[in-house]
């Protein structure tokens, strides 16, 4: 995470059952999003990242919230799987020229609860323990 100077927040699309029950991919990025922005964490827009993604020596970052949730048959609890992952451009020491993403922090949650606003809870639990790893090594 030293030296990075900017972050792209990625959300992965959640189930549609899910998002009617009000846990949507939109709050979920405007949430991470505050939070980085809080701490003094650049973001960078999608069009931006693209374009510098492409570029060799920027060095460039996304971090990707992955929320899983399923009902459990009985009642209303719902089981969800949570990853919050920090992912880098790296090089193949074998071939430098190819470049890729490779995760470089990750925080996993798997739990269960009848409340949505716990998932949201351990999302935003997940998030400020990256920021935690990020300010670590990169001081303002």
């Amino acid at each position: 995470l030293r030296g990075l100077r900017s972050v792209y927040v990625w959300v992965a699309p959640i189930n549609s059952k899910i998002e009617q029950e009000g846990l949507t991919t939109a709050l979920i990025q405007k949430d991470t999003e505050r939070q980085l922005q809080r701490e003094g964490i650049k973001l960078l827009p999608e069009a931006e990242f693209d374009r510098l993604r492409r570029s060799r020596n920027y060095p460039l970052g996304r971090l990707e919230i992955i929320v899983t949730v399923k009902d459990i048959k009985e009642g209303n609890e719902k089981i969800y799987n949570i990853t919050v992952r920090f992912s880098q451009i790296a090089f193949l020491s074998r071939a430098p020229v190819i470049k890729l993403f490779a995760p470089t922090w990750e925080k996993q949650t798997i739990g269960y609860s009848g409340d949505l606003r716990k998932v949201t809870e351990v999302i935003k639990a997940g998030v400020e323990a990256f920021i935690s790893a990020f300010m670590s090594v990169n001081s303002k």
